[in-house]
């Protein structure tokens, strides 16, 4: 009977431990820039934001991403230049700086 029972556990286990890949399909309705480049990222508790450059028409857009999925296409009507527009940096989720900083004495400028 335990042995039953373990087997039995061990298998709700095992299918209650199923992943799940998501891959979603953009609506046709969706006018989602093909050619884009990354300017900035944010996010909050439920959402992400991305704002990009629709590379084919310099215009601004914000992408709106809840969990796994994109909730919305903000397009601003803002018109850039991709060169020129720089990248700017999250402050909200800041990358680790891998790189080591050394401590700042009295005789350094940052020490003073």
């Amino acid at each position: 009977m335990k042995k039953i029972l373990a087997i039995l556990f061990a298998a709700i286990m095992f299918l209650g431990c199923e992943t799940q890949q998501t891959i979603v399909k953009v609506p046709a309705n969706v006018n989602l820039p093909r050619r884009a480049r990354v300017i900035a990222q944010s996010c909050d508790t439920v959402s992400l934001f991305q704002t990009v450059i629709d590379l084919e028409n310099n215009e601004i857009v914000i992408l709106v991403y809840d969990e796994v999925m994109l909730r919305s296409v903000i397009r601003t009507g803002i018109i850039t230049e991709p060169g020129a527009q720089a990248v700017l940096p999250s402050a909200d989720a800041p990358k680790i700086d891998m790189r080591r900083e050394e401590p700042a004495t009295a005789a350094s400028p940052a020490g003073r």
